[in-house]
């Protein structure tokens, strides 16, 4: 987000915006509080974590509950975003995927540049699987790592875009209705679905 947040401040902006099932909020709102910036934050109307609502309220983001689901909203937020002059900074946000393979960059550094055998993670609107598999091969291009480890995105049964398109080798991707309880990652047509199959095939 900082990264995001950091080329909003470059271009002027003075509201950015995300669509978000709860962590994104706290995050946007977060930095925005802290750069003088106005955050805006879409939320579906139901099955939200108040705990992350509660952190993007409490860091004086202005809260929007709308009666879509996550996809839904991102659709609305880039449209706005675009009519209104706001930056938007979900995952479709290039600085803010570039801004999360330092994830990898530091998990690597920390294990003294000795590759895992698995890297897991859940896997939402697949901005960090985009960026992980981008940083991986930057730090083997750059020869700071030997291999590049195995990578397991995790998603749930009823919201498991990519693992459909993985089991058919690709050659589909369906959105479907969404059914879990695991908010975080109850998405659906996630925008970085194509960048995510980089990195796992």
């Amino acid at each position: 987000m900082t990264g995001g947040v950091t080329q909003a401040r470059l271009l002027g902006m003075q509201r950015i915006a995300c669509a978000s099932t709860g962590n994104t909020s706290a995050s946007l709102a977060s930095y925005a509080a802290l750069a003088g910036l106005e955050g805006i934050v879409f939320f579906e109307n139901r099955e939200i974590a108040l705990g992350k609502l509660a952190q993007a309220i409490a860091y004086g983001a202005t809260c929007i509950q709308v009666s879509a689901d996550f996809d839904r909203n991102l659709e609305l937020v880039r449209k706005i975003s675009e009519e209104l002059g706001i930056y938007v900074l979900n995952s479709v946000n290039p600085f803010r995927l570039e801004g999360q393979k330092s994830i990898v960059f530091e998990a690597i550094q920390q294990l003294g540049w000795q590759v895992p055998d698995w890297i897991v993670f859940p896997g939402g609107n697949l901005g960090n699987s985009a960026a992980f598999g981008k940083a991986l091969h930057e730090l083997l291009e750059l020869g700071l790592i030997d291999r590049v480890p195995r990578v397991a995105i995790i998603q749930a049964e009823g919201a498991n875009p990519l693992y459909r398109a993985w089991r058919s080798g690709f050659d589909r991707f369906e959105a479907l209705q969404a059914n879990t309880i695991a908010t975080a990652i109850k998405i659906v047509n996630p925008v970085n679905w194509k960048k995510a199959a980089r990195t796992i095939h």
